[in-house]
């Protein structure tokens, strides 16, 4: 019997017609506690986080990260920066790892040298309209009470998706996003699903960009710290 994560590993590999330049399929998805799709997206010796916290990054990156993490394993929890950081982070917030689904918008590789960048599939309405859709699937299936959206690359591309969600496509930087008091949305509705939402300093840069995030008249980490906090307790 396939899992919450590999049914919807299967969406990634139904996409109409040629995948856009630039953009190439996952070979196969691992059994690995590493970010869905190219792992599970949660340790597989646990059951999916329905109702849990899904952790959303931009894309699962490039092949050679694909390569490390069947290499890797579930260590990949401590050699991947951005699998690390956002488990520690949480686990601080008093989340345990069994709750989180660390997953990505999009939902194939960049046929790059580096993962770092805009992802080739943007601007190609077809695929974006696609991706949506199986992001919207993610939704659906894990039922989250939180989404937390790690950097700035795609709450722009999330905007459009609910009228609650509008401020994130005006405002395209994280200083930008606290000083209009909209990183952390309380309510969002997807395919009749409420949850909240809010943007982080993406793991990878945190140690650097956190200081700059505002919040409640509070700074730096313990800002994005009440922010989580909120999320997580609706009391925003």
């Amino acid at each position: 019997m396939q899992t919450a994560s590999e049914e919807l590993f299967k969406l990634t590999l139904e996409y109409d017609g040629p995948l856009p330049t630039g953009v190439l399929p996952i070979p196969y998805q691992l059994n690995e506690a590493d970010f869905w799709p190219g792992g599970m997206g949660h340790d597989p010796s646990t059951e999916f986080p329905h109702g849990g916290i899904m952790c959303l990054g931009h894309n699962y990156g490039i092949l050679s990260d694909w390569q490390d993490t069947r290499r890797t394993g579930l260590d990949i929890f401590k050699t991947n920066t951005t699998c690390r950081e956002t488990l520690n982070l949480f686990k601080r917030m008093g989340v345990d790892s069994s709750e989180i689904f660390l997953t990505n918008f999009f939902a194939h590789l960049m046929d790059s040298k580096s993962s770092i960048g805009q992802f080739p599939g943007l601007g190609d309405k077809k695929y974006e309209d696609w991706t949506r859709s199986i992001f919207i699937k993610q939704v659906t299936q894990m039922q989250p009470r939180a989404i937390f959206v790690l950097g700035m690359h795609i709450p722009p591309l999330l905007a459009s998706m609910s009228p609650s969600l509008s401020p994130w496509a005006r405002n395209r930087t994280l200083p930008e996003l606290d000083a209009a008091d909209a990183a952390l949305i309380p309510e969002v509705t997807l395919n009749g699903h409420t949850f909240a939402a809010a943007v982080l300093t993406h793991p990878s840069f945190r140690h650097i960009n956190v200081k700059r995030r505002r919040y409640k008249g509070l700074e730096g980490e313990k800002a994005e710290e009440q922010m989580i906090y909120d999320a997580l307790h609706k009391t925003a």
